[in-house]
């Protein structure tokens, strides 16, 4: 009796793994198509290389601002859209400061 428990319970077991691969085979599952260019490597360590050129980007610096203005155009040279939300905020010690720019792509408008 024990072997015949044992039996049934690895023929469902089968039984279903079998079930999973056909609902994924028949295409059940959505692929998401990226957003923007492709990652690559070699680009993004120039990215980062450029922003780190401008200097420590303390707010309300000037390094700050022209970074932001970079950012803020490579973002429309990829054809998102941005939307620069300025206001001013209280820092350390009453230090007005300024918040950053958003980008949003087409597909989020």
């Amino acid at each position: 009796m024990k072997k015949i428990i044992i039996f049934v319970f690895m023929a469902m077991t089968i039984v279903a793994c079998n079930s999973n691969k056909k609902a994924a085979e028949a295409g059940n599952e959505t692929t998401v198509q990226p957003v923007g260019p492709s990652f690559d490597a070699d680009s993004a360590y120039a990215f980062c290389e450029r922003q780190c050129a401008f200097g420590p980007r303390v707010m309300n610096t000037e390094a700050h601002d022209k970074c932001g203005r970079w950012i803020v155009e490579k973002f429309k040279q990829y054809g998102c859209t941005v939307i620069e939300q300025q206001s001013t905020l209280t820092g350390t010690a009453d230090r007005g400061l300024t918040t950053t720019p958003t980008a949003r792509t087409g597909a989020n408008r």
